[in-house]
Parts: C-alpha cells; structure tokens; sequence
C-alpha cells in the first residue's frame, strides 16, 4: 500500500520538488474547501423560529410600557 503512494516506510515521501509537482499532479492540492455560508434570509427566517427571541421581545415591550406610564418623560 505505501509502495502505491510513492513512499517509504521509514523515511516518508522524497519531498524534493519534482516529487512535490508529480503528487500534486496525481492526488490535487491538499486544501481544505471553504465552506459555503447560507443565504442571510435563511439564517434570519432560523432566528425568527426561536422562542426565546419572542419572550425577550416581550419582555422588552412591557418595560417600555411600564416605564412610558410611570416615568412619561424619560420612560424609555
């Protein structure tokens, strides 16, 4: 199996740069591929199922309301 590859079991491959340019050739750039970002809607239309998004809004509209009745200069 490592004979396959071009390499020796105590010593690797070569390495030299003719060796480097024929495994390239042979088995392609060793890169890792960028991963594809989702669209922005889709990743809002994900945060819209959140219920916790809901309670927080919620919350959120009840201070303004408590503090636009109690404090009706500065409430919010």
């Amino acid at each position: 199996m490592i004979e396959r590859v071009g390499s020796n079991k105590s010593s690797g491959i070569r390495g030299d740069e003719r060796d480097i340019a024929r495994r390239n050739l042979f088995f392609s750039a060793n890169t890792k591929p960028t991963p594809e970002l989702p669209p922005f809607k889709d990743s809002l239309k994900d945060a819209l199922k959140d219920r916790m998004l809901y309670v927080l809004a919620g919350c959120a509209l009840i201070s303004i309301i408590c503090g636009m009745i109690y404090e009706p200069a500065t409430g919010w």
